[in-house]
């Protein structure tokens, strides 16, 4: 459908009279999913064409335009992305990345898609828009803050307007343990579930080589160590240690946000966590 008047709307007033009705609407820079945090596309712009689902056939009016003086939302992740007349979308989440990392998806060197993660309720997730034909292999990564780039080890195949993930189901990200672009070091720190957590969490590590022996701290927001949480020498894999919201003492601590830190190689790793009450 292309979109007639002649300047830009918000695309939620540009679809009211089919609201009840719509699915999703798509264009060269973005998807919007109606009820979803995670959409991308804000306005619709004179001239562009779009590709508009609905459940069943109806007729799309224009409600009125937009303020002239409205301004233009810009894209800062679709740079070198390679546009494509079809697209499919994921909604993933990552909880080994962090908010304003960037979530890549690849056709061998090609970039078919970059948005970046936002932190919305508690976890760092991003609604994607990936630029495919039909039955092609589609590998993503993460971009991190610093430049690195790690691979995921999902990996999906092509399909021209399907949807992987449905707001609020996440398809999950998870870090191949094969990446060669990988950050060199023994033990990687992936993320935590849940999170925010009331009870106990579970911190989930990657030791890259046998015999390392993790240790993670636990501070407060004021910098103080609150928990050291140890585990003995193992073979190399997946790891995971839990922390039950207490201190050295095995006292329940405050609610409120903490930093879970682990040393290993040059650079330490740290992630977010919340303790709720």
């Amino acid at each position: 459908a292309a979109y007639y008047p002649a300047s830009q709307m918000d695309v939620a007033d540009a679809m009211q009279s089919i609201a009840a009705n719509l699915e999703q609407v798509k264009g060269t820079d973005g998807v919007y999913i109606p009820s979803n945090p995670y959409s991308t596309l804000e306005f619709m712009e004179a001239g562009k064409g779009y590709w508009i689902e609905v459940d069943s056939p109806q007729s799309l009016v224009y409600q009125g335009t937009a303020e002239e003086t409205r301004a233009k939302v810009e894209s800062s992740t679709n740079s070198g992305i390679r546009v494509m007349p079809g697209s499919m979308s994921i909604l993933a989440r990552c909880d080994w990345a962090g908010a304003g990392d960037t979530l890549i998806a690849k056709v061998g060197e090609e970039t078919r898609g970059a948005q970046s993660l936002i932190d919305v309720e508690g976890f760092p997730a991003a609604l994607l828009q990936v630029f495919c034909v039909d039955n092609e292999e589609i590998s993503l990564f993460i971009k991190t803050k610093s430049g690195a780039l790690i691979q995921s080890e999902n990996r999906i195949i092509g399909a021209v307007n399907a949807e992987l993930g449905r707001y609020p189901e996440f398809m999950v990200l998870k870090p191949s343990l094969q990446s060669s672009q990988s950050p060199a070091m023994g033990i990687r720190l992936l993320g935590t579930y849940p999170n925010p957590f009331k009870h106990s969490t579970s911190i989930s590590l990657n030791i890259l080589e046998e015999g390392e022996s993790p240790q993670l701290d636990i501070y407060n927001i004021k910098g103080q160590r609150v928990r050291s949480l140890n585990a003995p020498k193992g073979v190399a894999g997946p790891l995971e240690i839990s922390w039950d919201g207490t201190d050295e003492e095995g006292r329940r601590l405050s609610s409120g946000i903490y930093l879970c830190r682990l040393q290993s190689g040059i650079k330490p790793q740290c992630i977010k966590l919340m303790l709720l009450k």
